[in-house]
């Protein structure tokens, strides 16, 4: 399964949620998109980028590699803005 899992976020200051890195699982500091939408994140601790996207139970976090192509916000512009070509 692509997803790491869900995370009921630690409260940070100004905004800011607190995530576990599903690379080294510390915990890094996030800005949560105010829309459903994914988004990438770059873990302080080990530098590894990562998505992080708002769900109904919390934030969900996954590897790169791992993202379904709806899951990753570069590969997700290009499939949604893609229309019929004729």
């Amino acid at each position: 399964m692509a997803k790491t899992g869900t995370q009921r976020p630690e409260t940070a200051a100004e905004g800011a949620v607190k995530l576990n890195c599903p690379y080294c699982q510390k915990k890094t500091p996030v800005i949560p998109a105010d829309d459903y939408r994914p988004i990438y994140v770059e873990c302080r601790a080990c530098g590894k980028r990562f998505i992080a996207e708002r769900v109904r139970g919390g934030i969900e976090v996954m590897k790169l590699e791992a993202a379904p192509t709806l899951d990753d916000p570069d590969r997700r512009e290009i499939e949604l803005g893609q229309g019929d070509e004729e």
